[in-house]
């Protein structure tokens, strides 16, 4: 994601820097580009449509501050890049419901995704990982989403929306967490990255520092 993300904003700085003096083709070129790059970011993580949403509007806002480039040739750039997108995640959302009886743009399991950093337990990291407890955490909701004949996405969904709802104080805070833990001076545990875990395994101790 994070390279992804740092292609349309560098593509983004080449849009907010047109002027009278652009083509149409270039112009055209570099928002085509941006949507895809768009698109993919969306698509790498489906929570990232915030920022996303947040770097679009910003740009709609150099370009009208700076005054530029026409009123023409400014629907042109936001027309490109926004269809190139839609195109993008349309046809990935054709191909799930093609082949999983399911039309979503993001990724199939963005609802367990959503879930996993939204409800009571969550600590603003993977705190859950493959294993025992994981696999309980899907059987419930795979029973669940059979006695309602609804995707098991929509049953994470909806647990998040429950507790966002009932304890919107305790979410903020946790959504606090998170954006502070950006800002951590140590990297983030990932995967199967624990230090115990790596320093105890045989082929992993002769890496660890």
């Amino acid at each position: 994601l994070i390279p992804i993300a740092c292609l349309f904003i560098a593509l983004f700085w080449k849009i907010s820097d047109f002027d009278s003096s652009t083509s149409v083709r270039r112009a055209v070129t570099f928002s085509v580009a941006a949507g895809f790059a768009v698109a993919a970011a969306i698509l790498t993580h489906p929570l990232s449509v915030l920022f996303v949403a947040a770097e679009i509007a910003i740009l709609f806002f150099i370009i009208s501050a700076q005054n530029k480039i026409s009123s023409t040739l400014k629907k042109t750039v936001f027309a490109s890049l926004l269809s190139s997108a839609f195109v993008v995640l349309s046809a990935v959302s054709l191909y799930n419901g093609l082949n999983f009886g399911k039309f979503f743009p993001l990724q199939g399991n963005s609802g367990f995704n959503f879930f996993l950093g939204n409800n009571p337990a969550a600590t603003g990291t993977c705190y859950l990982r493959p294993g025992r407890g994981w696999d309980e955490v899907h059987y419930e909701a795979e029973c669940l989403a059979n006695d309602a004949k609804i995707s098991k996405d929509k049953i994470f969904i909806g647990k998040s929306v429950d507790f966002i709802l009932r304890d919107p104080l305790s979410w903020l805070l946790l959504c606090a967490k998170k954006f502070l833990l950006v800002w951590n001076a140590k990297e983030l545990v990932s995967g199967a990255d624990y230090p115990l875990l790596r320093y105890f395994t045989p082929l992993q101790r002769f890496g660890y520092f």
